[in-house]
This record gives C-alpha cells, sequence and structure tokens, in this order.
C-alpha cells in the first residue's frame, strides 16, 4: 500500500511546543466523523485519508488539540483499519498539512486509531491512541500508545507498575480519557471485554466481559507507573456486576471547582441492557447513575462546559435513541429527542461551548446528522455522518 505522506511517528517531531502565528484558523472547533463515507468535517472543510485509501474507517475516532504548536486547533483522525492488514494509522490535520502517525510495529488486525483522547499542555499537546486488537502480550489484550513532545511511549497491562494482567480479549484501551491536573495528567483507559477472574492470567473464565477502568497517576512521568484499578462490583453496589456489563465501554472526565470527576459507561449493564454510568470524584466513586426505561446508557458520554455530565443511550425505544444529563449530586434530566425510530440519537457526544452539546444520530434518514438546537443535516455521500464528535 503507498500513502502520499510518509508516517511520522516520533513524538517529539509530531507534537512540536511551537509559538503562536497569524495563521487564519477554522470557524468551528468541532470535528465530526463519518468512518463509513470516510471523511471528517471540520471548518466548512471535509477532512479525507491522504493517498486516496478507502475501508481504513477513516473517522472512527476524532479528536482536537493544538498540536502543531500554532494558535489554530488542529484536528486528529483515527482510521483503525487503514493498512493492508486493518494495522489502523492516525492522521493529524494542521496548517502545515497533513501527518500521519502509525505503530512503531505496526500488527495485523491491530486497529492502531481505533480510541483517541488529547490534551493541551503546557508544555505542549499530547495524544493518546488506542489500539484494543494489538496482541500485547496475547491476541487482542490490547496497548495504548502516549504521543507528547517528550517522545511515545508504548503502553500495556504488562508495563512497569501497570495493574492487572494481559488476557485474551480484555481490549485494554477501548475507551480513553485524560483526567486531572492538566500541568500532569492521568490517562483513563476503559477494558469492557476484560473478565472478573481474579488475580493471574486465565482465558474465559469468571464474570466474562464485565469490564474495568483503569487510572494511570500522571502519566507523563514515566514508568514505573502508579495505577488504580476498578471492576463494577468494586465501584459500586447498586448495579450487580454480571456477565457482558462491558463496564469502561465509554470515559469522559472534567474539572469542577477544583475536583476532578471521571465517569464511565457500562451501556449492557444492568436488566434489559439498560445501562449505568459509573461517577468518581478525585478518583473516589460517589455515584452510579441508572435511568429507567433506558436502553445502553452510556454508550456515549461527555461533560458539558457547565460541569454536567451528558449520557447517550442510542437503543432505546426502538434505537430513537435519547440523551439525559446529570449533574455531579445526582439530579438527572432527560433531553428533548427528535422523532425517528432507528437514528440512534445519543450514539456520539460532546461538549458545544459552555452548556450545550453536539449529539450525534448517524442513522437519522439513513445518513446521520448532529444535533445542537436544530439538526445539522449531512454532507452528501454521507453514511453515518456523526457516528465519532469532538
Amino acid at each position: 500500500m503507498t500513502r502520499l505522506l510518509a508516517a511520522l511517528v516520533l513524538g517529539a517531531a509530531l507534537f512540536p511546543s511551537g509559538t503562536a502565528t497569524a495563521a487564519s484558523c477554522a470557524d468551528t472547533a468541532h470535528a465530526v466523523g463519518d468512518p463509513f463515507a470516510e471523511t471528517v468535517t471540520f471548518g466548512g472543510r471535509t477532512l479525507k485519508a491522504p493517498g486516496g485509501e478507502t475501508g481504513t474507517g477513516f473517522g472512527w475516532a476524532v479528536a482536537t488539540a493544538h498540536v502543531d504548536g500554532d494558535r489554530c486547533l488542529d484536528v486528529v483522525v483515527g482510521a483503525p483499519y487503514a493498512g493492508a492488514g486493518d494495522e489502523g494509522a492516525v492522521y493529524v490535520f494542521g496548517a502545515g498539512g497533513v501527518r500521519t502517525v502509525t505503530a512503531e510495529d505496526p500488527e495485523k488486525d491491530a486497529h492502531f486509531g481505533w480510541s483517541l483522547a488529547a490534551a493541551d499542555l503546557p508544555g505542549g499537546a499530547v495524544l493518546a491512541v488506542g489500539e484494543p486488537h494489538a496482541d500485547d502480550p496475547l491476541t487482542d489484550a490490547g496497548a495504548v500508545h502516549l504521543l507528547s513532545p517528550q517522545g511515545r511511549v508504548r503502553l500495556n497491562q504488562e508495563s512497569d507498575g501497570m495493574i492487572g494482567n494481559g488476557e485474551v480479549g480484555d481490549m485494554w484501551g477501548w475507551s480513553l480519557a485524560f483526567h486531572g491536573d492538566p500541568a500532569r495528567p492521568d490517562l483513563a483507559v476503559g477494558v469492557p471485554y476484560e473478565d472478573n477472574d481474579g488475580t493471574g492470567v486465565q482465558v474465559a473464565s469468571g464474570i466474562v466481559d464485565a469490564g474495568t477502568v483503569v487510572v494511570i497517576r500522571d502519566v507523563l512521568s514515566g514508568a514505573p507507573y502508579t495505577t488504580r484499578k476498578w471492576d463494577l462490583g468494586q465501584a459500586t453496589k447498586d448495579v450487580p456486576e454480571e456477565k457482558g456489563n462491558r463496564f469502561g465501554w465509554t470515559l469522559a472526565a472534567t474539572r469542577i471547582g477544583g475536583t476532578d470527576y471521571l465517569a464511565a459507561g457500562a451501556p449492557l449493564a444492568g436488566p434489559r441492557d439498560a445501562g449505568m454510568v459509573q461517577l468518581w470524584a478525585d478518583l473516589e466513586p460517589v455515584r452510579a447513575v441508572t435511568v429507567p426505561g433506558t436502553t445502553g446508557l452510556g454508550w456515549a458520554l461527555a461533560f458539558t462546559g457547565d460541569g454536567r455530565l451528558a449520557m447517550g443511550h442510542p437503543y432505546t425505544k426502538g434505537a430513537t435513541g435519547g440523551v439525559h444529563t446529570s449533574t455531579v449530586d445526582g439530579r438527572v434530566t432527560a433531553l428533548p429527542v427528535p422523532p425517528q425510530p432507528g437514528q440512534r440519537y445519543g450514539w456520539a457526544l460532546a461538549a458545544d461551548g459552555a452548556s450545550g452539546l453536539l449529539i450525534g444520530a448517524p442513522d437519522r434518514n439513513g445518513v446521520g446528522a448532529v444535533f445542537t438546537s436544530a439538526a445539522t443535516p449531512a454532507p452528501t455521500g454521507s453514511v453515518d455522518y456523526g457516528h465519532a464528535v469532538d
């Protein structure tokens, strides 16, 4: 397979500290992924993978950050099916063009770029890239790549100080979020296919696919790492831990008044896959949020600018979907849902300004839409517009 741009694999080259420039910036801070049309919309532009490669899943995950050191926001796009063997790739779109990032040792069917988390730090941007199907060390155990001005590091459950064991099918790195002190961030890692099977290495035993959440403290400080880990039973007694809960499917984090909040979704927990969301404050579990009548609560998560936790449940009522918000003290409110069976409203969520939300409905009218106060129609040629938003 050929590409127009060579892969840049050194974090220092990808993430310069830089200084602000007078370059013209996009008139929006939001990126919308449509991985089945293989496009991302941003600032009135339609972004595509360089080189004309198809079948890449371009837009499966999106993130925005000031990566290249100028004052303009850059777009980071995951394409987890890129490469002849679905090794995966990440593309960074900035004022200087497009940069391609791959795993240092690309692996067939590893799906590098499945998940993304980006943060602007005082010393420059940091990017985490999930590779949940990496055989690291066993089949589909999963890995995460951390890229920053300091360089790049590959993390897995065998890294020095990391809690847990890499087992077959864990999918470590399925979801990612930076958490805590903006100058010394933690990295939260969702592991929704991990089995609760005790210590040591087992395969398909115990509570299968119950899921866990791992937080790597001050992740940029390097090994040996300090980590914390919760399965659903450790996080709450209000929702039973059962096989297939998928705890850690999604993650979101914010800081409110000096308190750091983390949320994790388990969209198949509870009766009839109602779903649930667990909330932590300064890494202490404080609340499990459930909503009667939902299906898949926690499929998508986002904190709004004013500190509410938005929770998508796109399979409610014949996949019409829905979104509820919760204050950190537990007051839950349902948002209006535009009617249309099968639209999967709430599939993806992102903050929009001080109090708003972007809400993806990737099957709206068969092509997808993104909602704020009104629907943003899908561009021509869309297939699943709104599959990912940031």
